[in-house]
């Protein structure tokens, strides 16, 4: 991209940047909380459908179960309810050129919580301090806004793309779902997706694997108390924590995890449950999940000599495990191209309009893995989310983006966009 291109760029977004805000903070107010078998993002696809028609996109609401082929396939997950949960999808036409991309983010967000522990509505979409508040501003309503933006920019701009730009607003990401990012993969089958579900300004290159699981422990008879049951938890907190160690070790061995804090994060345990009613205090139930980069097969054998080796732990309190069955799909491991050209377009987008290093590390769990996976090698996924342990973070009460980040991030993905799509702009 030329320097005048990037002025204009810039002139533009920053000229305009309010109306962006007013973009995140209206899709904010939308309710599009995921409940794992249900889900409230019909409206908010809605709203991104009327978005894009007000521009003469062409764009198409359509249900991923609705997709041909999905239900027989491997990385469908059934019991989401998408049937009735729409994804969104939107494509400005190249004028020539052969390649396509799509851009995606997800449009569902966790649950509201507690909002007695929040200080701002949580729908309210609030600006003030320099940032917008509000379940999913920085997962992943942020993404959503930026894309919009961009193809907003390229149209008042009357900018025209040799190629053909995709953008899917997914449904169905939160609690290891999936299903609405494998549909846009067999609905509309691109070059590459870039996935606009990150953290801190950085690019992810791999997809690390794993799952949630559910352990169940139970009692050989009824139980006025929970005394035995936590002992019971407390023998599991123990092969748990060696379970743990070893996806610590295999990450911590993986050179693409090197510098990232995803090998000491590699098992949770994420809640503890006993004696909820008064008729179950004979049983009890952990939660964790776990990183990997080891196939599905070899973590089953991994928790089946877990589950033996438990049960003999528990032999002489008269506890034995239940079962132990996965809440969410399993996430297979997938790692972009090596010596990926979009990757390094995207950096040097960032550098160019924002003078900034964009740095590229390993993911999370996300649905990254769906699209490399299922749609191309030359996937990857870059963002501004906030992390999981500060204070506003995804997923906590009081979440917020940065107005001045949503910019510079607003910035990166328009260039990146307009050189991948060889734009033709008379000046």
């Amino acid at each position: 991209m030329d320097h005048k291109l990037k002025q204009i760029f810039a002139e533009y977004i920053d000229e305009h940047k309010s109306e962006l805000f007013s973009l995140l903070s209206e899709l904010i107010k939308i309710n599009s909380e995921n409940f794992g078998s249900y889900g409230n993002e019909k409206a908010c696809a809605e709203f991104i459908a009327e978005k894009l028609q007000a521009l003469e996109i062409e764009h198409c609401i359509y249900a991923p179960d609705s997709v041909p082929g999905i239900l027989q396939h491997k990385d469908y997950l059934g019991g989401r309810g998408t049937s009735e949960r729409p994804n969104i999808s939107g494509v400005i036409k190249g004028c020539g050129g052969e390649k396509s991309l799509m851009l995606t983010a997800h449009i569902d967000t966790v649950p509201i919580g507690d909002e007695e522990a929040w200080t701002v509505p949580p729908l309210g979409g609030i600006i003030k301090d320099g940032c917008i508040y509000g379940r999913g501003a920085c997962d992943d309503k942020y993404a959503v806004a930026t894309v919009l933006f961009v193809m907003r920019m390229l149209k008042e701009l009357r900018l025209q793309l040799e190629n053909d730009l995709y953008f899917t607003g997914y449904v169905d990401e939160e609690f290891g779902g999936g299903n609405g990012a494998l549909a846009a993969c067999l609905k509309y089958p691109c070059d590459a997706y870039v996935n606009l579900d990150c953290k801190n300004m950085r690019i992810w290159n791999c997809a690390v694997g794993g799952r949630r699981e559910r352990l169940t422990l139970e009692y050989e008879s009824i139980a006025d108390n929970c005394d035995t049951m936590i002992e019971a938890i407390y023998q599991a907190k123990k092969e748990l924590h060696d379970f743990g160690k070893n996806r610590q070790k295999e990450l911590s061995e993986n050179p693409l995890f090197d510098g990232t804090n995803i090998p000491e994060k590699s098992m949770r345990i994420l809640n503890i449950q006993s004696g909820l009613n008064t008729n179950d205090r004979n049983l009890a139930h952990i939660e964790f999940s776990y990183y990997t980069d080891k196939k599905e097969e070899e973590i089953n054998v991994e928790l089946l000599a877990l589950k033996e080796r438990l049960n003999q732990r528990l032999k002489g309190i008269g506890v034995c495990v239940k079962e132990i069955k996965p809440v969410t799909r399993y996430f297979r491991y997938a790692c972009s191209e090596s010596d990926n050209e979009l990757i390094t377009l995207m950096q040097n987008s960032g550098k160019f309009m924002n003078d900034e290093e964009i740095m590229v590390e390993a993911s999370c769990l996300s649905d990254l893995n769906i699209f490399i996976n299922n749609g191309s090698t030359s996937s990857f996924s870059f963002g501004i989310g906030r992390d999981f342990d500060v204070p506003g973070g995804a997923h906590l009460a009081d979440e917020f983006v940065e107005c001045e980040r949503l910019v510079d991030f607003t910035k990166a993905v328009a260039a990146f966009v307009c050189e991948w799509g060889q734009v033709r702009y008379e000046v």
